[in-house]
């Protein structure tokens, strides 16, 4: 998959999952792939709707299920800079700031830091 070409959305909302019935042989790689895209969603967030989504079909697995996450392997390598960065400093400051805008359009919103680092 290295050298396969990135996509720009890992799933498609409206991709047909029955398309093809052919039961995969070897389950036990789309196990490990599944899994190692579970842990990879601490720090993308951006593909945990893809990968839970998929980690629901583990009972019957068919060749379009495989497909659909070699495209989530496709985007991962397409966004590979982009994600969370969690870096080492002696501080353990909690830091939290909010905005909220209740002037004309009510707006809010936070950013939590724990150190340089953002959690939430």
């Amino acid at each position: 998959m290295v050298d396969s070409k990135p996509m720009s959305t890992p799933f498609k909302a409206k991709t047909k999952t029955l398309a093809n019935d052919t039961l995969l042989e070897d389950p036990y790689s789309f196990f490990r792939l599944v899994g190692d895209l579970q842990y990879l969603t601490l720090t993308q967030s951006d593909i945990s709707y893809s990968v839970n989504f998929f980690s629901q079909f583990m009972h019957a697995l068919t060749i379009i299920h495989l497909k659909i996450v070699h495209c989530i392997l496709r985007y991962v390598q397409g966004t590979i800079d982009i994600g969370l960065y969690f870096t080492s400093y002696n501080t353990l400051d909690l830091c939290a700031f909010s905005y909220t805008n209740w002037a004309g359009f009510p707006t809010t919103g936070y950013c939590i830091f724990f150190g340089s680092n953002l959690i939430s």
